[in-house]
């Protein structure tokens, strides 16, 4: 697969400056003037609407727009690297505790493991920490195994959404991220592929925070927490 159109446009960019590049595409107005200053381009949001590889809806199915919108904000933060589709996806984990105080008492404990996980690994991403992260998300997999070949079943659901974004977000961090033939020529955030699959998880994690919250709530806390990080690092 070629790179996207996104890639070809602004992939030097978003490679030589990586944190003011998503800081500015996220609204950051010290980044915007800054690179704007430099001459260098930065993605919006209207650019990614204009590459159909970020299309949130190719098959013009009938999803709510707000759903559409908290879906493209995922997809498109894949363009700067596994690291900041990961903390996308801890912090709808976080936004999902913070609102949801009825989980049911046996998925607690399996819930809260794989959100303390995935905190440990974005604050240090070693290996023992990838590992309790892959050990985590097991954990919470095993759990709705039983399920899997009836996902309307009560039980399936309540696993489901009580686990949810800790859970998706504890899958996020334990994927590979690797770069498959079938993806294209590197860098791997240049391949639309790539982008598709390393985020399935991510926008899970957002949708189960929406259920707690809203997607409003979900795209202003991403924007806000992968903000902070963007300025900051």
């Amino acid at each position: 697969m070629t790179h996207t159109v996104i890639w070809k446009q602004f992939g030097a960019a978003i490679t030589s400056h990586r944190a003011r590049t998503l800081a500015a595409y996220l609204g950051h107005r010290n980044s915007e003037i800054a690179l704007r200053a430099e001459s260098v381009a930065f993605p919006t949001i209207e650019d990614f609407r204009g590459d159909s590889v970020f299309d949130p809806n190719p098959h013009q199915l009938d999803i709510p727009k707000d759903v559409l919108e908290t879906t493209l904000l995922v997809r498109t933060v894949a363009v700067w690297g596994p690291d900041v589709v990961i903390r996308s996806a801890f912090t709808c984990s976080e936004l999902q505790i913070k609102h949801h105080n009825t989980c049911r008492a046996d998925l607690v404990a399996p819930r809260d493991a794989a959100r303390e996980a995935v905190k440990k690994f974005i604050d240090s991403f070693t290996n023992e920490n990838y590992n309790a992260v892959n050990l985590a998300s097991t954990r919470c997999a095993t759990v709705y195994e039983p399920y899997e070949d009836d996902p309307d079943n009560s039980d399936a659901q309540a696993v489901w959404s009580h686990l949810g974004a800790p859970w998706f977000a504890a899958e996020t961090a334990a994927q590979e991220y690797k770069l498959e033939a079938y993806d294209g020529p590197g860098p791997r955030e240049a391949s639309g592929t790539w982008c598709k699959r390393n985020t399935v998880w991510a926008i899970r994690a957002a949708h189960a925070a929406a259920d707690w919250s809203s997607h409003q709530n979900v795209r202003t806390i991403i924007r806000k927490a992968l903000l902070d990080w963007a300025v900051n690092s």
